[in-house]
């Protein structure tokens, strides 16, 4: 199955393929292909990250939190902070999800690795440099959404009320696993 917006394709695997047959697909498809994307982009960047932390990357928290500060002050803000939280939230469903973990065959060398990864994060003052990272992108987006209610303008704040939904699910799973 190809999604299409104009001349834009995604190409999607085959047991995406069977769950999207079910969807009605309307004009706004591309906002679907998007948040597919985005989480593709973010368990991409969590399999990765469970492969070169802290061994080889010891500074992806650090990187990942300068990049989110740059694109503060872009267009492309909610979007890089969407995707930070479901990064957050594949991290920790793939090193701590026990449910996710059952579902594959369990081996010593992934045992040992989610251990040292979880250790790596809680030592390294990783796990604080998220928890500010998380705090202040939430704070920021309930702010904007206060402000434009206050202001009576009509804005569309639904970002930032997506941004607070991914915000407190993203914290509330890397605090059970972290701390």
């Amino acid at each position: 199955m190809v999604l299409q917006r104009r001349r834009h394709h995604v190409r999607l695997p085959r047991t995406e393929r069977s769950v999207l047959a079910a969807l009605p697909l309307t004009d706004h498809s591309y906002i679907f292909c998007s948040t597919v994307l985005r989480n593709v982009v973010a368990l991409a960047l969590a399999l990765f990250f469970v492969r070169v932390y802290p061994t080889q990357w010891s500074s992806f928290f650090e990187d990942i939190v300068g990049l989110l500060q740059s694109a503060s002050t872009q267009s492309s803000a909610p979007a890089a902070a969407l995707l930070f939280f479901h990064t957050i939230i594949e991290i920790s469903n793939e090193i701590f999800d026990q449910l996710l973990k059952s579902a594959r065959d369990f081996t010593q060398e992934r045992h040992v690795r989610d251990g040292r990864i979880r250790d790596a994060i809680r030592n390294s003052g990783d796990a604080a440099m998220m928890n500010t990272a998380v705090l202040r992108l939430i704070e920021g987006a309930v702010d904007s959404v206060r402000a434009a209610r206050e202001a009576g303008s009509g804005a569309n704040v639904s970002p930032q009320l997506e941004i607070v939904h991914w915000g407190l699910r993203a914290f509330a799973l890397y605090i059970r696993t972290y701390f």
